[in-house]
């Protein structure tokens, strides 16, 4: 990076001299947000500090004012993280501010510190810095024309999936790479990760974000093959057995079976290992709470096994309720709920009438 300061991310230097905020506000808080900017480059650094922090304060970000933000402004917010660590989140915030608009989000990427940047962020053993980095990269991926920058540089994620100094960054990692599950080659790169995935499945605190991972992989036949080949199904299955009103959780890994399922060999071992007493007691109970996710997904699923004869009349006691869930006023769940009972109920060459069910079990 030739001989641009590095950013402070260890160790302190001596405060620089403190400036009024309240007569720094007064001074400049009719200033427009480019104008401020321009502050940064002033060698008071104790009057840079306090720019910075009027600048993150500011809530109005507009696409005219991010254009304004041309790459020597970039540079000089760049340069003031070298001042002190404790400056290094606020800025980033500011870089957060600027991801949130398409001109902004270009900038950034064409930022020619902006590599060096997410390396010396990412990589820091000052937790607030690398939560605050890794939240710019979440930002940024939910824009798809960014996504391939990350493919090309997902050590990030990598880096990111093994944070010794605070759980949050592996959480957020898990997020970043369930978004870049747009495109295949970011299923690419992320199925790369399964391993890890693997581990941190068995602990809770990453168990939704692992399946939410793991259902943006299996969008491709070959994701749904490095799943399946994980082997933890039986693991899945024994969540959703164990259900005690934790919908949010089994709403996910609903919704990663729903996915895997329509693979035949994951479908295969899912007759395998079901327990099917055991699920229609608890999709009874899953049924009554009426969370959004967990419902549909269930029911897609439930579909899925009736795709089995066998399984057909086991679920034959869900009837009474689904006949109920029939009346849903949520288009998504009423149509669910009438495709399942019709694979419940369907005999051949017999025309399927809801009216009778519900008449029947209602």
């Amino acid at each position: 990076m030739g001989n641009s300061r590095h950013i402070v991310m260890h160790t302190a230097r001596p405060n620089p001299p403190k400036v009024d905020l309240m007569k720094l506000r007064r001074c400049y808080g009719n200033m427009d947000i480019p104008n401020l900017v321009n502050k940064l480059t002033d060698d008071f650094e104790g009057l840079r500090n306090e720019a910075s922090y009027a600048l993150k304060e500011s809530t109005n970000i507009s696409e005219n004012v991010i254009s304004a933000l041309h790459s020597g402004a970039l540079k000089g917010l760049y340069e003031c993280m070298s001042l002190s660590p404790d400056l290094v989140p606020r800025i980033i915030s500011i870089y957060c501010n600027i991801a949130r608009v398409p001109t902004g989000r270009r900038n950034l990427i064409e930022f020619e510190n902006f590599n060096q940047l997410l390396k010396d962020t990412t990589n820091s053993e000052i937790p607030d810095i690398a939560i605050k980095s890794y939240e710019l990269i979440q930002i940024l991926v939910l824009d798809r024309s960014v996504v391939p920058y990350f493919v090309e540089h997902f050590e990030f994620c990598e880096n990111g999936l093994t944070y010794p100094m605070d759980e949050n960054v592996i959480v957020q990692t898990l997020d970043i790479m369930a978004r870049m599950c747009v495109s295949e080659e970011g299923i690419s790169s992320v199925i790369g990760t399964l391993s890890r995935c693997q581990e941190l499945f068995s602990r809770q605190k990453f168990l939704v974000p692992v399946c939410n991972t793991l259902y943006g992989v299996s969008q491709t036949l070959a994701g749904k093959k490095a799943i399946h080949s994980l082997n933890i199904l039986p693991a899945l299955l024994d969540h959703i057995r164990a259900f005690e009103g934790n919908t949010h959780e089994v709403g996910h890994i609903l919704k990663l079976l729903m996915s895997m399922t329509v693979y035949q060999l994951t479908k295969i071992d899912v007759f395998k290992h079901i327990d099917v007493v055991k699920l229609v007691e608890v999709a009874g109970s899953i049924l009554t709470y009426n969370h959004n996710l967990c419902t549909t997904c269930l029911l897609r699923f439930i579909a899925c096994l009736c795709d089995h004869k066998a399984y057909r009349s086991s679920f034959e006691p869900l009837l009474p309720q689904l006949a109920l869930m029939s009346y849903c006023g949520d288009t998504q769940i009423k149509e669910s709920t009438i495709e399942v009972i019709q694979l419940i109920v369907r005999e051949p060459g017999v025309p399927f009438n809801l009216e009778d069910v519900r008449q029947k079990y209602l």
